[in-house]
């Protein structure tokens, strides 16, 4: 029906995060930047393009010859992207804010407006084929064309998304890691850029002695021929990368107004780099050794607290092995705190996708998902049901348990997440549960579990009164779990009493009967 498709469309736009036309009203001519082309593939392309620029292209401006080469056609084909892209702007949809929150315009005019305002100039600029005036020039040299090349640079200002590509579709493990080799590839790609500029000085003036003629004249007195341009460039970054350390070997320096100009620019830009460089590593080391030394410490405390004790030393041993393996116990804790810090709405899908698993084995919370699914089915939003799993995950608490331990559950749905352990001769795994009559309240009903772990075990425990809070805050949001929790719980409170009496029963018969006999005798 056409209210259930409209519906549908205001969910899916809540959920994206714009409100206002989609897709399906935008004319055929403008491009949503969500489409898999324009948001995926396009996105790789620009970002390999702008790649290019951060590394070729300054060897090109400042090492190369300005004649037709593999470098030259492939730079033909990187502004070809960079003038498509540019033009394809103007027919991209951009978000805006209004007072009902995000909105898509599909206006060329404001599109138009926008970029003009933006990156248009920018992008006008790095677009611009610098390289094919180069060859064509009268200039032999190409002092200007060089000069005006190094622009290009400029699209690096756009790239800082660049990484984004990498962190949202992939799972990055040890973040501190890759922080480190992402400083230590600025500091190659910085002394990358100098070194470029250093060989372009050698093309600006080449009416005095550079650097690179003083070493050609000590090069001629020992034989060896002159320097090549990558031989020009292997020595340029040499003495940009001592110079931006500070060690300053002294074999190197400049040799006119120009490099000296250019040198001092560049001792305090990089000096100000590696200040900065060298700041952020230190916060990562330590950010780095943080848990690891807080788990020494721990293990440190165990040791002096065994000692002072006396205990034995079959029984430190045992306890060394569980703060072992409890090393990642706090990981639930971190957990939650990252889940409290999300959205209502991604708080909601991460705890039912990530608790699906074991509340599908609990049977009046799989009857609640099912009911909800089926609304959802027919296009009605069902954030509130969500909500009540999203603050059950919250109620969790985890517990651990060494090896050959022995514990007793009561009235708490215990789920096991990590370990072996066995409950009345049946074999638990990760993912198992119990406990499921914990919702009862007489307690004479209630079936204690006898749990022993067979390996170190960590058991996530819901207890009743956290459920009936949740209920009870949910009621007028949420009416259904109660109903549903409810109505099993008189069903198998009924059914546990039937079977406590008739039990009770069986019990006191051969009693009476014993009585009867001896009356007769």
């Amino acid at each position: 029906s056409s209210l259930r498709r409209a519906t549908m469309s205001v969910i899916w736009q809540s959920r994206s995060g714009t409100i206002g036309t989609t897709s399906k009203y935008k004319p055929w001519y403008v491009v949503n930047p969500d489409t898999f082309f324009y948001g995926v593939i396009w996105k790789y392309v620009i970002t390999a393009s702008a790649l290019y620029v951060a590394l070729i292209t300054p060897l090109q401006a400042c090492t190369m010859e300005l004649e037709m080469s593999f470098f030259l056609v492939f730079g033909f084909l990187v502004d070809a992207v960079f003038i498509i892209d540019l033009v394809l702007q103007f027919f991209v949809q951009i978000t805006v804010h209004t007072s009902v929150g995000l909105k898509r315009v599909n206006s060329l005019r404001r599109i138009a407006l926008h970029y003009l305002q933006s990156w248009f100039f920018c992008d006008l600029l790095v677009a611009i084929p610098f390289d094919l005036l180069g060859v064509f020039t009268l200039d032999i040299e190409g002092r200007t064309v060089r000069i005006l090349w190094m622009l290009k640079l400029f699209r690096l200002l756009k790239t800082s998304r660049w990484w984004h590509l990498i962190e949202v579709p992939y799972s990055i493990k040890h973040q501190q890691e890759w922080l480190l080799l992402r400083f230590l590839g600025l500091l190659l790609l910085l002394c990358h850029w100098f070194a470029c500029l250093w060989c372009l000085s050698l093309h600006v003036d080449n009416h005095e002695a550079s650097w690179r003629d003083a070493i050609n004249l000590e090069r001629e007195e020992y034989g060896m021929e002159q320097l090549t341009g990558y031989q020009t460039y292997v020595l340029a970054y040499y003495f940009c990368s001592y110079t931006m350390t500070s060690v300053g070997y002294g074999d190197m320096g400049p040799q006119n107004g120009l490099e000296v100009l250019l040198c001092i620019c560049m001792v305090i830009c990089t000096g100000f780099c590696w200040a900065y460089v060298l700041g952020q590593i230190c916060a990562i080391v330590a950010g780095i050794n943080e848990e690891s030394q807080a788990f020494r410490m721990r293990m440190n405390n165990l040791n002096v607290m065994m000692q002072t004790e006396n205990l034995p030393e079959s029984l430190q041993k045992r306890l060394r092995t569980f703060f072992l393996q409890n090393r990642n116990l706090a990981q639930h804790q971190h957990n939650l705190n990252l889940l409290n810090s999300m959205s209502p709405q991604l708080q909601s899908e991460v705890c039912f996708t990530s608790n699906l698993p074991w509340l599908r084995k609990v049977s009046f919370f799989n009857q609640f998902i099912q009911y909800f699914e089926s609304i959802e089915d027919q296009g009605l939003p069902a954030d509130s049901y969500r909500a009540c799993l999203a603050e059950m995950s919250r109620r969790l608490e985890c517990y651990a348990f060494a090896q050959d331990e022995t514990f007793e559950t009561e009235q708490v749905l215990c789920i096991l997440s990590k370990g072996l352990c066995m409950i009345d001769s049946v074999l638990q795994h990760k993912g198992d549960v119990w406990g499921e009559d914990f919702i009862l309240l007489d307690r004479a009903l209630i079936r204690y579990k006898r749990c022993h772990a067979l390996t170190y075990i960590e058991v996530l425990h819901l207890r009743r009164e956290s459920l009936m809070e949740i209920i009870e805050e949910k009621r007028y949001s949420c009416p259904k779990l109660g109903e549903m929790v409810h109505g099993f719980r008189r069903r198998l409170a009924a059914r546990r009493a039937i079977l406590l009496e008739a039990k009770m029963r069986r019990m006191k018969q051969p009693r009476e009967d014993g009585e009867v006999k001896k009356e007769l005798i």
